[in-house]
């Protein structure tokens, strides 16, 4: 018996523009952002675009407007305060807040700018219970909390001696943040505490736990948004781990001859392979909590459930692009909408069956 036939999902392609990541309006359920740079990312301009589902049209999908940058843009966060408002991480490690009710005759520019980064700014971050505050981290090691109304960032936190890939608010606690990195760890943050670093000449804040993801880099993490303590992580390896942040290691188990210190731990509680290459994100389902999807360099989206007994953890795999797979989100609003975007330039928003 040939297997079933899925709908094509709904797409719409950038030319010259390939994307980083994209994601939902937590205002509109019909709305969403792409960040997406040029030549891959390497050199030239970058892109935001401003999307619009609208199911009777041709592709399903309308570019509403689109603001251009001089260097290449990786991510991208709505505010959560106003919903003309996002935020997007720059290669030149600028943080720039556009509003996409704004036109300005020679061109569409951003309503202010933050450069404090040195290095490449990787990804940005919107607090969902302190919707005032969002952050960002970057390649330099850093992870900067930041304020719209003001012109500096509130505080630093030198996070890691290697690249910084993504760091995220806790959706459950509003000082607590995670960030995950180039030396194969993923951290936990109070902000609250005062940054106390080890080294005046190498400078890493102490975290509240250090938990030691992989043997490689690992580039992607999202907390669970119903278990409050449990966060999946991907990278390099090709494997997706989920973890629970509550276990920590004692006695000689605890110590860590690495820099950051503090306390180590975190068990491993689902261990879910299938990828064939590194696992640019991880992206847990906001409607059901053993659900989460994964994009990857394998050029696949894959939708994965955490339960115990079932015959196996794999639901579904989404094979419609033809390059690197770089991000993928659900919809806040409509469950099992979700959307994945690559270096194919082409964004698909689409309902897995599984």
């Amino acid at each position: 018996m040939p297997p079933p036939l899925h709908p094509p999902p709904l797409n719409v392609q950038t030319p010259g523009f390939a994307h980083y990541s994209l994601a939902w309006s937590p205002f509109h359920n019909s709305r969403l952002a792409l960040a997406s740079s040029a030549n891959y990312g390497l050199v030239g301009n970058g892109r935001l675009h401003i999307v619009s589902l609208l199911p009777g049209s041709v592709n399903g999908l309308n570019i509403d407007k689109q603001f251009d940058t001089q260097d290449g843009l990786f991510d991208v966060a709505w505010s959560e305060i106003h919903e003309n408002q996002l935020a997007v991480a720059s290669g030149d490690g600028s943080i720039k807040l556009f509003d996409v009710m704004i036109n300005v005759r020679e061109g569409d520019l951003p309503i202010r700018i933050w450069h404090e980064h040195t290095r490449e700014a990787f990804s940005v971050d919107w607090s969902n219970i302190r919707k005032d505050q969002f952050m960002s981290c970057s390649w330099e090691g850093s992870i900067k909390i930041w304020t719209p109304e003001l012109q500096r960032s509130v505080t630093t936190i030198p996070a890691h001696q290697a690249c910084v890939y993504q760091a995220l608010y806790s959706p459950h606690l509003p000082d607590i943040v995670a960030s995950c990195s180039a030396d194969g760890t993923l951290r936990i943050f109070d902000i609250r505490a005062p940054v106390s670093a080890q080294s005046l000449t190498n400078p890493v804040a102490l975290p509240a736990l250090t938990v030691p993801g992989s043997a490689t880099e690992l580039l992607t993490l999202d907390w669970n948004k119903y278990q409050q303590f449990y966060i999946a992580t991907g990278g390099v390896d090709k494997v997706i781990r989920v973890w629970d942040c509550r276990m920590i290691r004692l006695g000689a188990d605890a110590n860590t001859s690495g820099p950051g210190g503090g306390q180590i731990g975190g068990a491993c509680e689902a261990y879910l392979a299938g990828h064939e290459y590194a696992v640019r994100k991880v992206n847990w389902s906001p409607h059901r909590a053993d659900v989460l999807a994964s994009a990857s360099y394998d050029m696949t989206c894959r939708i994965w459930t955490t339960k115990q007994g079932v015959p196996s953890s794999l639901l579904y795999i989404h094979d419609a692009h033809s390059e690197f797979v770089s991000g993928c989100a659900w919809s806040l609003y409509d469950e099992g909408i979700l959307g994945t975007c690559a270096w194919d330039c082409r964004l698909n928003v689409f309902r897995p069956e599984f």
